[in-house]
Parts: structure tokens; sequence; C-alpha cells
């Protein structure tokens, strides 16, 4: 295997680590993370987008104009992947992932589900 091969297995390996739904137990509101054309993408409620590395764990959007950085961090080896959001002049909002669930919103109320 070409050292350029087990790069972007490796690449993708950490991508893949940081798919899932991340609630904010705050809020109660729930951002689902993805792959899709081997970028990460942030779904929340009316709108997704893609996130791309600017560190291990720094992610900002890219291709809109939406202006926040995500960090992701992982305290020890048992606990859930937190998601930290930044934005400027707003607190940084937490959120917790879960690997096995999935998000369904509805169209007129605006409420989220979460499956199992």
């Amino acid at each position: 295997m070409s050292d350029s091969s087990s790069l972007i297995e490796r690449i993708n390996r950490e991508l893949e680590a940081k798919t899932g739904v991340f609630l904010n137990p705050k809020t109660g509101n729930a951002w689902q993370l993805y792959i899709r054309n081997g970028e990460l993408t942030v779904e929340v409620p009316n709108f997704s987008f893609q996130i791309s590395p600017s560190s291990p764990t720094r992610f900002r959007p890219i291709n809109t104009l939406i202006n926040l950085e995500i960090e992701f961090e992982k305290q020890s080896q048992h606990s859930a992947l937190c998601m930290h959001v930044y934005t400027k002049g707003i607190k940084r909002a937490t959120f917790f992932g879960f690997r096995n669930l999935s998000v369904v919103r509805t169209n007129n109320s605006g409420h989220q589900l979460l499956l199992l």
C-alpha cells in the first residue's frame, strides 16, 4: 500500500469518526454530521453545509457565508465525542455525539424526533 493511499484511508477514518447526531442538552437542538462527496457535512434544521479542517480538531464551513468554527473534543477513550461551536459574539455551544441515532424533522412544527 502506498503512503498516499494509507494517508487517504486515515483521513477517511478520522472523518467517519466525526459523523453521527450531536445533541445540545441546553437547547434540545440536534445537528447531524455525515460524509457527502468526501466532505464532512453538517445538517441543521432547514439547511446543510460542508466543513473543512483547519487543524486535526477544528473545522470551518466552506462555500457558505456562515461564520463559525467547530471544534471536536474527546476527553477519554470511553466518552462521547463533543462538538463545540464558536461564533463571534455568542457563547460557545456544546453538542454531544451519538453514533446510533437518526434525526427526523417535522416540516410544520420544527420539532425534532430522534430514532435509535
